[in-house]
């Protein structure tokens, strides 16, 4: 293979391992966001931010589809923390880390439940909320 096919060539830093038969949703999204490049990461961080808060700003209407950027920017700051775990060993940013991979964890749970909502309750014309 030759230099320039081998640049072009897309390889994630970490392919995702084979889930078992009972893993949960929880799990799909560990692997993938361990099998996915760093700058997707980067990208959903980024992008996911930038949408929630414009779209928080410019129509606070539609609060639920903000709240799905934030599930997008909470999964990209969790596979970023959890690369930055698994290639640090044991340096002091151990506990910031830990901590930052939870709290992205439980902001995208209550983000995802807060669009579900939204999204039934715009669906339902608000029957819901």
């Amino acid at each position: 293979m030759d230099e320039i096919s081998r640049a072009n060539e897309v390889v994630p830093e970490e392919s995702p391992a084979e889930l078992p038969n009972d893993a949960t949703v929880f799990d799909v999204l560990a692997g993938q966001a361990r099998g996915a490049p760093s700058g997707r990461l980067w990208a959903a961080t980024a992008v996911g931010s930038f949408d929630a808060v414009v779209l928080g700003v410019a129509h606070p209407g539609l609060w639920w589809v903000a709240a799905a950027s934030v599930c997008l920017a909470a999964y990209g700051c969790w596979g970023l923390a959890d690369r930055a775990l698994a290639r640090d060993g044991g340096h002091e940013m151990r506990g910031s880390l830990r901590f930052a991979r939870g709290a992205a964890a439980v902001v995208g749970v209550v983000s995802a439940i807060g669009a579900v909502l939204g999204l039934m309750g715009a669906a339902l014309g608000g029957w819901i909320l």
